[in-house]
């Protein structure tokens, strides 16, 4: 994101975190609608456009007739088969949610770094998404329990306090101490360090001072899923050779976001008559996980080719100067 939206981005960080600190009993009271709002508006559109993504990522493979099917049988397979493993297999359902969270996040956050070296980049995604995910988690490790052990219905998260006061440290100075090498290695600019140190610092600054669902629903929304619409949009601009805007972004988005909406009440309603037992934390972030699995792989093609597409350009610049230089 470019400097302005970063800015931003921070200031409404900064802001929602004063609220909390000055007003904590009014974040902790309308949680739930400011998470709902967020995700609304933010967190579902950013996955919304997998299709789009989809096709023109599988333009070369699929005719235009046959790339929804295959898109909408693939999704709608692995989102039935992770459902069933929510169902059948909480705890294991909820450690794949959790290693493609830390995957993913990380992905979405280091995605611009430049280097051959594929555990570089691995490592760089997991310490970062690890920061995302554990930090909130150790904070509040008390209303965490609870929406982890209502998700996996089994009494598994138990951390000692010493654990928990630790872990967000911690984190902080592994994350300092990888960007740190990153920028020394010049696998990023100095720029691009003192911004991710400012991130970090904020994230932490904002996870301590808010609820939990308040704090990760903000990071989720503002810094993960608009981050990640514009990828997107960059993406979509490139493939199709045309201008497109975030207005273009939404109203593609539209009828996935309508679709959307319409399974969330359905199974809102399906909870609220008993027939699932979750509370309404831990059915909202399930179903932010059921949704992940598909979604990130799609973000992951879309990665991989951009990274691609600007390896060969680089190597078609180096070759053209190389010939200009033996000509001369």
């Amino acid at each position: 994101m470019n400097t302005r939206t970063y800015i931003i981005i921070m200031l409404l960080t900064i802001s929602i975190t004063l609220v909390s600190i000055v007003s904590p009993e009014v974040v902790t009271t309308f949680q739930l609608l400011i998470a709902g709002v967020l995700v609304a508006i933010v967190g579902i559109p950013h996955g919304a456009t997998d299709y789009m993504i989809f096709k023109d990522l599988a333009k070369e493979y699929f005719s235009s007739s046959k790339q929804n099917i295959t898109f909408f049988s693939y999704y709608a397979l692995l989102l039935l088969g992770y459902t069933l493993v929510w169902i059948y297999l909480p705890v294991v359902a909820f450690l794949i949610f959790l290693i493609l969270s830390v995957y993913h996040f990380g992905q979405s956050n280091f995605n611009y770094i430049k280097t051959k070296f594929k555990l570089v980049k691995w490592s760089s995604y997991l310490v970062w998404g690890s920061f995302v995910i554990l930090v909130p988690v150790s904070i509040h490790i008390q209303e965490a329990s609870k929406i982890i052990n209502n998700m996996t219905s089994t009494s598994t998260l138990e951390l000692d306090s010493i654990t928990t006061a630790a872990l967000p440290r911690g984190l902080f100075v592994i994350n300092l101490g990888l960007i740190s090498l990153l920028c020394l290695s010049k696998i990023i600019t100095l720029k691009d360090a003192l911004r991710e140190l400012m991130t970090l610092s904020v994230l932490l600054f904002l996870f301590y001072n808010t609820p939990l669902l308040v704090g990760f629903t903000v990071y989720f929304a503002f810094w993960h899923s608009y981050g990640s619409v514009l990828d997107q949009i960059r993406f979509i601009r490139t493939q199709r050779n045309l201008p497109y805007t975030i207005k273009h972004y939404y109203i593609e988005a539209l009828p996935m976001i309508l679709l959307s909406f319409l399974g969330m009440g359905l199974v809102g309603y399906i909870n609220m008559m008993g027939w699932i037992d979750f509370s309404a934390a831990g059915l909202f972030f399930i179903l932010i996980a059921i949704v992940t699995l598909p979604h990130m792989l799609v973000i992951e093609q879309l990665y991989h080719t951009v990274t691609t597409s600007e390896n060969n350009l680089a190597t078609s610049v180096n070759v053209e100067l190389q010939n200009i230089h033996s000509s001369s």
